[in-house]
């Protein structure tokens, strides 16, 4: 905040010396409260600026509504995901997830979107635009006005299919093909 003041008061050192010299010294109130009034304006023109630039740096990262991403690929998994190992043998949930790759925001995401009865939306299908809002770890995927949650996973997202893990993992994984 100093730094602030300390240019402007320099600057209207001259200006009170230049007004007292034009034959205004007998009014040195008048000339203190102008000073003061032309160095409170300069103030509250540089907040202004510094309001204006943090409003343009801070609104393209605030939270709009849902936004339009591109399907690019859908990869089925028919049998679900391994519930548990038998030996070296994987047994599945038999609950369809479909991994699903989204271009968003010029860059891609896979997300796993789970399906008790094996329904996946024609409006999804690859190449279609459908609205999608990304939200902790999850995007949610929007069929009309009814979002439906997908987690964001990766590539390595998934287990060889004849090799079970060694610690138990957190969520159920997909083999890798």
């Amino acid at each position: 905040m100093r730094l602030l003041i300390a240019v402007p008061l320099a600057a209207y050192v001259d200006l009170i010396a230049s007004i007292e010299s034009q034959e205004v010294r007998t009014n040195r109130l008048a000339c203190l409260a102008y000073a003061l009034g032309r160095i409170i304006s300069l103030i509250m023109h540089r907040i202004f600026l510094i309001a204006m630039l943090m409003t343009a740096f801070v609104l393209p990262f605030a939270e709009n509504g849902p936004q339009s991403a591109r399907v690019v690929a859908i990869k089925k998994h028919p049998q679900g995901r391994i519930a548990h190992w038998e030996g070296r043998t994987p047994v599945f949930d038999g609950n369809p997830v479909y991994d699903i790759t989204l271009h968003w925001n010029n860059k891609k995401y896979m997300v796993r979107y789970e399906s008790l009865t094996g329904y996946y939306p024609k409006a999804w299908d690859i190449g279609s635009e459908i609205r999608v809002k990304r939200e902790r770890g999850q995007f949610l995927l929007y069929r009309g006005d009814e979002a439906v949650p997908a987690r964001e996973i990766s590539s390595h997202d998934c287990v060889q299919a004849l090799s079970p893990e060694g610690p138990a993992s957190v969520t159920p994984q997909v083999p890798c093909d």
